[in-house]
C-alpha cells in the first residue's frame, strides 16, 4: 500500500512546520498543524483547559485521517510511544521524528534569532529566560524521543547541526519522497 499520510513529531523549534511545508511542496500533500487543535480547545475553554489524554489526541488524529485521504501533519503533541502504539501497523502511514539532542541552548537561540523566528507570534511573548527554558526542554525531549524512536524502530533525524538546518530538511524531504515512490512500486 502506498504512503498517503505522514506524521512528523518533535519538540518546539525543531523545524517540524518548515519540514512539513517542504514535504507538502515536494509531494503535493496537504500540510496540517496537529497543535492547532490544542490551541483552539484552549481558546474555547480558557480557564477550564485540561490537557488531552493520549487517547483523546489519537481520536482527533483518527477523525482527521477519516476526513482526508492524504496529508503531512506535524506537531509537538505526537509522541513516539503513541506513534508506535497507534500508527506502526498502518502501511499507508509514515511517522518520523526530528529534534536537536546535541545542540546548546545558546546555539539554538542564535539560530532562532538569525532566522527571524524570535519575531514570531509565540516567541515574541517569551522573555529570554523563558525562551532558554523552552529550548532546554526541547533538548531534553529530543534526547528522550531519539532513544524511544531507536527502541521502537521509528525514523529519527537529528537537526542539531544548526549550520545545516535547511540542508537537513531538504535531505529528509527527499528521503520521504523516495520512501513514497518505493511504496508505490
Amino acid at each position: 500500500m502506498a504512503i498517503t499520510k505522514i506524521f512528523i513529531g518533535g519538540p518546539t523549534q525543531a523545524g517540524k512546520s518548515t519540514l512539513a511545508k517542504h514535504i507538502s511542496w515536494t509531494t503535493g500533500l496537504l500540510a496540517i498543524d496537529l497543535d492547532i487543535d490544542r490551541w483552539i480547545t484552549f481558546a474555547r475553554s480558557r480557564f477550564n483547559y485540561k490537557h488531552r489524554t493520549p487517547l483523546q489526541r489519537w481520536r482527533t488524529i483518527q477523525m482527521m485521517q477519516a476526513r482526508r485521504s492524504s496529508f503531512v501533519a506535524e506537531g509537538i503533541y505526537l509522541s513516539p510511544q503513541d506513534a508506535g502504539r497507534y500508527l506502526r501497523d498502518n502501511a499507508s502511514v509514515l511517522t518520523l521524528f526530528i529534534g536537536y539532542p546535541n545542540v546548546s541552548v545558546a546555539d539554538k537561540k542564535y539560530l532562532i534569532q538569525r532566522n527571524g523566528y524570535r519575531d514570531s507570534h509565540y516567541l515574541k511573548r517569551l522573555s529570554d529566560a523563558a525562551l532558554d527554558q523552552r529550548l532546554q526542554n526541547g533538548i531534553r525531549i529530543s534526547r528522550m524521543q531519539r532513544t524511544v524512536c531507536q527502541n521502537l524502530g521509528i525514523p529519527y533525524f537529528d537537526f542539531s547541526d544548526i549550520t545545516q538546518q535547511l540542508q537537513n530538511q531538504e535531505k529528509v524531504a527527499f528521503w520521504v519522497q523516495r520512501r513514497m515512490e518505493q511504496d508505490k512500486g
